[in-house]
């Protein structure tokens, strides 16, 4: 659940070769960075079921992405492993 800008939300998923929601939609979020320590890359896709290959990939062993300011995206987002289970960890901050 998100909480405040000011106590911003520090979490994380296992990400495995099934698509599943990692995100929820959240229409106050003012910022969100995404970060993959685990050993397999990791596909995000916005709104719909993330599919190996394409959305933005994540690599593995620390790739990241953020969301905010103008490329701030509000909705869901979901991902899916490309090999195997991935730890993924995400700080969201909203207004």
């Amino acid at each position: 659940m998100p909480v405040n800008a000011t106590q911003p939300l520090n979490s994380g998923a296992t990400v495995t070769t099934t698509s599943a929601l990692l995100v929820a939609g959240n229409s106050a979020r003012s910022k969100l960075a995404i970060v993959n320590t685990g050993a397999y890359n990791v596909y995000l896709s916005k709104g719909v079921p993330a599919v190996v290959g394409k959305g933005i990939m994540i690599a593995a062993n620390g790739g990241s992405t953020s969301y905010q300011d103008l490329n701030n995206w509000l909705g869901a987002i979901y991902a899916i492993a490309d090999g195997g289970s991935s730890i993924t960890t995400y700080l969201e901050e909203y207004i």
